[in-house]
């Protein structure tokens, strides 16, 4: 096998093997990017319904004490029924906070800090809220009956507005800096590929297009060059180097061709050795 052969193989071979890495970046940059779309579009929904969480907690003490304070029997009725509301999609969001609700958009789940806040003192956010919730629902079934207990409404009321809701700013807080984090682990694994893609096609363009342009510039000289010396082989005596018939023919031959009337001469040599 010729040495231009070997490395006409090598070539393609390296070719091939640089294609194949340059789609293998872009398709696993094509997944990432697809993955960190999908990531950030969970985190704005958990930030969105845990900040929900918070506002739905001090709207529900507003309607707490409306449901017992408000002036007349139709105002207090008709805070009574929102606070049921609120109450029923509040537990609905605080649940689906934890295992997830694809109708809620939440994927749940939380992080390991998450479920710290959630579980552990001193946050304890689900004990909270389950006290919350099990007090509301208790002050509902009293004002459904008549018993009103604006000492205990006031009460529920507050504690609503300042451990529930100070226990969910704490919880938006850290989804803030989770997804935060998540953003800037992102940038720099899309930046890595990005490096590693620049990276192949410059590989490419000095390994294997700028020696391939270097051979074929090569392989055209030289076949220039045997051109050259194929004409002149052609159209020159081998022995004296003197042009022959054939030359003086071709040179004669456009001339032959034209329309102008010239004046010719024919000069007839004769060896005297022939």
């Amino acid at each position: 096998m010729s040495i231009p052969t070997q490395s006409s193989k090598l070539l393609k071979r390296a070719y091939v093997v640089a294609l194949s890495l340059i789609a293998i970046c872009s398709i696993a940059s094509f997944a990432f990017l697809h993955a960190s779309i999908d990531s950030m579009s969970n985190d704005a929904e958990t930030l969105n319904a845990s900040g929900k969480q918070r506002a739905l907690s001090q709207h529900a003490a507003y309607l707490i004490e409306a449901a017992h304070l408000a002036p007349s029997l139709a105002e207090r009725r008709h805070a009574l029924r929102e606070l049921e509301k609120e109450v029923r999609y509040f537990s609905a969001v605080h649940q689906a906070l934890l295992v997830g609700d694809r109708a809620l958009g939440l994927s749940g789940h939380p992080s390991p800090a998450i479920r710290k806040m959630l579980f552990e003192p001193p946050v304890s956010a689900d004990k909270l809220v389950s006290i919350f919730l099990d007090r509301a629902n208790t002050i509902i079934a009293d004002v459904r009956d008549g018993r009103l207990d604006p000492a205990a409404a006031t009460e529920l009321a507050n504690f609503a507005r300042n451990d529930v809701a100070g226990a969910y700013d704490k919880i938006v807080a850290q989804y803030q800096l989770e997804a935060s984090d998540r953003v800037s682990q992102s940038k720099i694994i899309h930046f890595s590929i990005l490096f590693i893609t620049l990276t192949l096609l410059a590989g490419e363009a000095l390994f294997i297009f700028l020696p391939t342009v270097r051979s074929i510039e090569s392989q055209t000289r030289r076949i220039q060059s045997s051109k050259a010396e194929l004409d002149h082989a052609a159209t020159h005596d081998a022995l004296t180097g003197v042009a022959n018939r054939r030359h003086c023919v071709d040179r004669l031959e456009p001339v032959s061709y034209t329309h102008l009337t010239l004046p010719t001469m024919i000069i007839r040599c004769r060896s005297r050795w022939g």
